[in-house]
C-alpha cells in the first residue's frame, strides 16, 4: 500500500535522500525509550511524577517558541527574504522563552514540583532558544545533517547523562535529572552556535507583521499537537499529586513510541499532499490518504491485540514491579493509537493543501472539549476518568478531520470553489 505513496514522494532516490530526516523523526522515539529503560526504573513514583510534569512543561514552551516563531524562519528562502525574517524571530523567541522561563518559577512549584527542578526547567527553556533557531535554519536549507548534529547532541547527551547517574547510584531525584537535561541542552546550544551562530543578528527592523500573522495558526497548531502528547499532564497536575500522576505518565511514555510510525508516513505524505493538490489530482490525493492509513492499520492491529494481551506481564518487566498501576492505563490510552493516525494523517494532508487555519481551528474546539472534561471528570472521579477522556479526545479529533477531509479533499467540492 505504501509503495505508490513512496513513488509519488520521489521513488526511492527520494528515501535515500531522506535518512537523515528519518534519523532525526527517530531521535524522540530513540529518547523515549531509553527514559523508559532508565528514569522509569530509576526514580522514586513521586520523583518521575515532578519529572514528568517538569518535561511537559519545557516540551510546551519549546513548542510555543518553535510553533509561533521559527516556522517563519523555514518558510522563508536564503537571502532578503530571510533577512528580514530573522531579526523578529529573534527577538519573539527570547520574549516568549524569558515569559516561559519566569512561569515556570511559580507555576512549577504550585505543581508540587520542587523549587530547584523549577530553576533547572527555567534555564533549559532559555538555552532551548539557540537549539530551535539553529533548527529552523536547517530545517530551511534542507540541512538534515546539521539537524541531526543539533538534536542528537541533545537526546543522546541527555540519555548518557542518565546512564551515568544510574551507574553511580545518583538517579533518584528530579533534580539530578533536570540538572542533567540542562546540561545536555546547553552542549545543543553550544553546536548550535557554532554551526548558524553568525546568522544570528537581533536586528530591529524586519518583516515583524509577517512573522506575526503567519506564526499564529501555525503556533495553535503546533501548540495543540504537543497538548495532544503531554500537554493534559500539566492540567491534571494541578488536581492530583505526582505520586497518582506517575503510572499513567508511564502509559503515555509507552504510547509516544506509537508516533514514529504515523510521523514515518507523515513525512511522505505531506509533500506528496502539497503537489497534487497543486495539480487538482485531488481523487488520488484521498486514494494516498486512504492508503497510508489502511497501512498504518495494518501493523496497528495485531501489535495492539498482541500488547493488549502480553500488557500485564511485560510492563512490570520493563518498567519494574512499582509500575504495575500502569497496566490497566495503558490498556485503557492503548485504543487511542486507532484514533492518532486519522487525526495526525488528515491534518498533515490538510496543511499540505493550505488548510493550517481550518486544522487549527478544529484542533483547538476538541482540545477545549478536552480541558473541560479534565477539570469536570477528575475532579469527580480522580485518575479512573483520565485515560478514557483521552481515548475520547483523540476519537473526537479523527471524526471532525474526517468531516474537515471529506469537504476539503473532495475533487468535486474543489472544482466549485475554482468554477
Amino acid at each position: 500500500m505504501l509503495r505508490n505513496l513512496l513513488n509519488d514522494a520521489g521513488g526511492w532516490n527520494a528515501i535515500r535522500r531522506a535518512v537523515y530526516a528519518l534519523a532525526l523523526r527517530s531521535l524522540p522515539g530513540i529518547y523515549a525509550l531509553g527514559t523508559l529503560l532508565t528514569l522509569i526504573r530509576y526514580l522514586p513514583l513521586a520523583e518521575y511524577g515532578q519529572y514528568g510534569i517538569a518535561i511537559a512543561y519545557v516540551n510546551l514552551s519549546a513548542m510555543c517558541s518553535w510553533g509561533l516563531w521559527s516556522v517563519s524562519l523555514v518558510r522563508a528562502l536564503p537571502g532578503t527574504e530571510r533577512e528580514g525574517v530573522i531579526g523578529p524571530v529573534i527577538w519573539m523567541m527570547t520574549g516568549t522563552a524569558i515569559i516561559a522561563s519566569t512561569l515556570s518559577l511559580i507555576i512549577l512549584p504550585a505543581l508540587q514540583v520542587s523549587q530547584e527542578a523549577a530553576l533547572w526547567v527555567a534555564g533549559i527553556v532559555l538555552v532551548f532558544i539557540p537549539r530551535l533557531l539553529s533548527y529552523a535554519l536547517a530545517q530551511a536549507d534542507a540541512n538534515n545533517r546539521a539537524a541531526l548534529w543539533i538534536d542528537a547532541s541533545y537526546y543522546f547527551g541527555a540519555l548518557s547523562g542518565f546512564v551515568i547517574l544510574a551507574y553511580s547510584d545518583r538517579l533518584s531525584s528530579v533534580e539530578n535529572v533536570m540538572r542533567m537535561i540542562f546540561f545536555a541542552a546547553a552542549v545543543s546550544a553550544a553546536i548550535s552556535l557554532l554551526l548558524y551562530g553568525k546568522m544570528f543578528r537581533p536586528r530591529l527592523h524586519g518583516r515583524w507583521r509577517f512573522v506575526r500573522q503567519y506564526g499564529t495558526w501555525t503556533g495553535m497548531q503546533s501548540l495543540g499537537d504537543i497538548y495532544m502528547q503531554q500537554g493534559d499532564i500539566i492540567l491534571i497536575g494541578t488536581m492530583l499529586d505526582p505520586v497518582r500522576l506517575a503510572p499513567y505518565i508511564a502509559a503515555r511514555a509507552l504510547i509516544r513510541l506509537y508516533t514514529m510510525l504515523s510521523q514515518a508516513v507523515n513525512f511522505l505524505l505531506l509533500p506528496v499532499a502539497s503537489r497534487l493538490a497543486a495539480e487538482g489530482e485531488y481523487v488520488r490525493l484521498r486514494k494516498k490518504v486512504r492508503s497510508a492509513l489502511l497501512s498504518v492499520w495494518a501493523i496497528l492491529i495485531p501489535l495492539n491485540i498482541l500488547l493488549f494481551m502480553i500488557a500485564d506481564e511485560v510492563i512490570p518487566a520493563v518498567l519494574g514491579v512499582k509500575y504495575l498501576a500502569s497496566v490497566p492505563y495503558f490498556k485503557i490510552v492503548i485504543g487511542a493509537t486507532f484514533f492518532e493516525p486519522v487525526q495526525s494523517v488528515l491534518a498533515n494532508a490538510l496543511i499540505g493543501i493550505g488548510k493550517a487555519r481550518k486544522v487549527a481551528i478544529l484542533a483547538w474546539t476538541v482540545l477545549g472539549m478536552n480541558i473541560a472534561a479534565n477539570i469536570v471528570l477528575v475532579t469527580a472521579f480522580q485518575m479512573d476518568a483520565v485515560p478514557w477522556i483521552l481515548v475520547a479526545t483523540y476519537a473526537a479529533m479523527s471524526i471532525g478531520f474526517v468531516l474537515l477531509s471529506h469537504k476539503d479533499l473532495s475533487a468535486d467540492n474543489h472544482q466549485k470553489r475554482t468554477q
